[in-house]
């Protein structure tokens, strides 16, 4: 996974060309209250087996990445 764009506490930009499965997004964070809001975008790319199983896969998957993306987020 590589980070594409970021504008500090507001946009990040990340892409995983990993195979079958590419995708790449932009998570937006915006103040709400004492709190925020986290706003997702994707483009998925599946090919082969993948690109007929597509939802099932992401289904599985999109949590696993979150919170990798979650772990990138505290560390920065």
């Amino acid at each position: 996974m590589e980070v594409t764009h970021l504008i500090p506490d507001r946009v990040l930009g990340l892409n995983s060309s990993s195979r079958p499965i590419a995708w790449h997004g932009t998570f937006t964070i915006e103040p709400v209250e004492d709190n925020c809001q986290l706003t997702l975008q994707f483009e998925i790319r599946a090919t082969g087996l993948a690109g007929i199983l597509s939802d099932l896969i992401i289904r599985l998957t999109l949590n696993q990445e979150l919170k990798m993306f979650k772990a990138m987020v505290e560390t920065a």
